[in-house]
């Protein structure tokens, strides 16, 4: 697999300490008004925090892909210029559940779209020269992220004591593109905002995936190149796009990792067994020895 130098000396920095300096210094300023914003990468966050937005600030027009004027990330709240009612930030960020955390909103998607998703990300990001199948297992430990693996992600958040006692907001990305308006006020009602259906309304068209493409176009995002064709950063916004990109050794290979995150989360009832043409969904239970899920704990929503 064909990456740049630089990003492999990346990749292999997340592994160390100072990473983990960097992080707990970033995560100081967070205090118990505000709201995280976050789910592993390529989850749907882009989408969702551009509506919130809207939403929230009447952001419109006004808005790049990820404007940190609305919705800084964690330590950037010094570019932030927009506050929610209580006077915290609403801060967006990738990384893993951190005690400082006080309320959540949590975007999970199907752990096979993210990796499909991930996998484009990093082509056009840095040029790497590798099929999906080569890409995945990397992938699979976390090498390509700071925050580690997808699994790891999802179930730190789940067991989570934000969670545990009912200050975490779960929204599934399937979910809002089966009825994006009824997520939107979910997150409002979560986040206390007062709204009414017409900007629930306009702050739905806002988030369109042809509105945001663009916005991405006006924005001069520049995406690297694969054999002369641009990767666009919002690429597809379509649900089920794995089954484009797994073969059958690709999906035992994920489910041998991923089985308890995707059953906690609800998709390991999708039908794998079926798009793949295999006799069974998920690995067998010998494979599954060392990777049983931790006690169950709902991910409770207000």
């Amino acid at each position: 697999m064909k990456l740049p130098p630089l990003y492999r000396i990346r990749a292999q920095l997340r592994r160390t300490i100072l990473r983990e300096w960097l992080v707990a210094y970033r995560f100081r300023g967070v205090t118990e008004r505000d709201v995280l914003f976050t789910s592993f990468p390529k989850s749907g966050t882009t989408w969702l925090s551009f509506m919130l937005s809207d939403l929230i600030w009447s952001a419109g027009d006004r808005q790049e892909i990820t404007d940190p004027r609305f919705m800084p990330g964690v330590g950037q709240q010094h570019l932030g210029e927009c506050r929610l009612p209580n006077g915290g930030w609403l801060l967006r960020t990738h990384e893993r559940y951190r005690p400082v955390c006080q309320k959540a909103i949590y975007v999970v998607r199907d752990g096979r779209d993210v990796a499909a998703s991930m996998y484009f990300h990093v082509k056009r990001a840095t040029g790497m020269e590798a099929d999906f199948s080569e890409f995945l297992q990397p992938y699979l430990t976390g090498y390509f992220t700071g925050p580690g693996s997808w699994h790891d992600h999802v179930l730190g958040w789940l067991d989570s004591p934000c969670f545990a006692r009912g200050d975490g907001l779960l929204v599934r990305y399937e979910d809002m593109k089966e009825n994006v308006e009824r997520e939107l006020q979910r997150c409002a009602e979560f986040l206390q905002i007062e709204t009414t259906l017409e900007r629930i309304q306009r702050a739905a068209k806002a988030g369109s995936f042809e509105t945001m493409q663009k916005t991405e176009q006006r924005s001069q995002l520049i995406p690297h190149r694969e054999k002369g064709e641009p990767i666009p950063f919002v690429r597809k916004g379509i649900t089920g796009d794995w089954q484009n990109h797994f073969s059958e050794r690709d999906l035992k290979r994920f489910e041998a990792v991923a089985w308890p995150a995707m059953e906690r989360l609800g998709y390991a009832d999708s039908n794998a067994a079926d798009a793949m043409g295999s006799e069974s969904a998920g690995p067998s239970r010998s494979e599954r020895t060392t990777l049983s899920a931790p006690p169950r704990q709902e991910a409770r929503s207000q």
